[in-house]
């Protein structure tokens, strides 16, 4: 699900965010990144989630700050995002690189 609210474009992600649909995925936020400049990512909706899904919000990030645009994640709390950061091992260095001067993570 995908909505725009006060000049913010905030996308819904629901299901699995794994190496099968990632690129898809991957693909409508970049589009919303080339329209809008202030992003909003839902999370919460996950039910699963593999390192694919987790580089794929760290390039997300990566080409915010490369086009000076803002990009917030909520639904943190999250188990299976919770998990694949854990998993994976990139927990701090993932909250550390993904919080800078133009993304953030909120809860």
């Amino acid at each position: 699900m995908v909505t725009l609210t006060k000049r913010k474009y905030v996308l819904k992600i629901n299901g699995k965010l794994t190496s099968k649909n990632v690129s898809e995925t991957q693909k409508k936020i970049e589009y919303a990144l080339t329209r809008y400049n202030n992003i909003s990512i839902n999370i919460s909706g996950i039910e699963k989630m593999d390192i694919s899904g987790v580089f794929m919000l760290y390039l997300i990030k990566k080409t915010a700050v490369e086009k000076q645009k803002r990009v917030s994640l909520t639904g943190l709390n999250n188990k299976a995002f919770k998990n694949a950061l854990k998993t994976t091992g990139v927990s701090n260095l993932f909250i550390t690189r993904f919080c800078t001067k133009y993304t953030s993570i909120e809860k």
